[in-house]
């Protein structure tokens, strides 16, 4: 099994500290888990400090294929078998 994280938000606030409890506590059970969130995002400066495996992306105002393209292919690079959307803002 490995998670990957799809987070859209741009600043932290309840949702964002959420996401870190599940991830913090599935590290625990040894769960491989990857993180996709905003570029220069507090979410993206708290997974660099945590030392986890985390990618970026620009937010656009529009649904972007982009990162349509870039989940498919983290989604093949890590073996990635859930893919967990943490709100429905994300594009």
């Amino acid at each position: 099994m490995h998670i990957l994280h799809l987070s859209s938000a741009k600043t932290w606030r309840g949702g964002e500290q959420q996401i870190a409890y599940l991830i913090e506590e599935l590290h625990t059970l040894q769960i491989p888990q990857s993180v996709l969130c905003v570029q220069d995002a507090p979410f993206a400066s708290w997974c660099e400090e945590q030392s986890l495996s985390f990618f970026t992306y620009q937010k656009r105002s529009s649904i972007s294929l982009k990162i349509a393209w870039q989940i498919k292919k983290i989604v093949s690079q890590k073996n990635v078998t859930h893919v967990h959307a943490h709100d429905s803002h994300f594009n």
